[in-house]
């Protein structure tokens, strides 16, 4: 006897056609979005090759201008250079090297803090 039953007891499936629901783009185009982002891309890749940046003032400038990003002027507010260091994952003595080559290359204007508080630091301004 077989464990399987009779040939009576064969379920009938009925095939189901589902749809998927696009949602909402977040912007009106998404076209736009995606040359956009494609167009950013090539351009930065371009900026970073022609400036010759090492791994290292790539990380920082990044991080710079990501922390400039919030204050839409282009400029990070004041930020130690130990949380920076921290935040680049670098000793506090290379991210000083490092600031110091980006400024010296264009890149960045340091904005000097001569408050002597400690709980603030440097502003920095994106050149370019």
């Amino acid at each position: 006897m077989s464990s399987r039953g009779s040939d009576s007891q064969i379920l009938k499936t009925t095939p189901v056609i589902s749809t998927i629901v696009k949602s909402k783009p977040t912007f009106e185009n998404e076209a736009d979005e995606i040359g956009a982002n494609f167009v950013f891309g090539e351009l930065f890749d371009e900026f970073l090759e022609r400036f010759d940046l090492t791994p290292s003032e790539q990380i920082v400038y990044l991080k710079i201008y990501r922390l400039s990003q919030d204050m839409k002027n282009l400029t990070t507010g004041p930020i130690g250079r130990t949380l920076l260091s921290k935040l680049c994952n670098m000793s506090a003595s290379e991210t000083k090297n490092i600031i110091r080559q980006l400024e010296g290359k264009g890149l960045i204007e340091i904005i000097l803090d001569e408050s002597n508080d400690p709980t603030k630091g440097n502003k920095y301004k994106i050149l370019l």
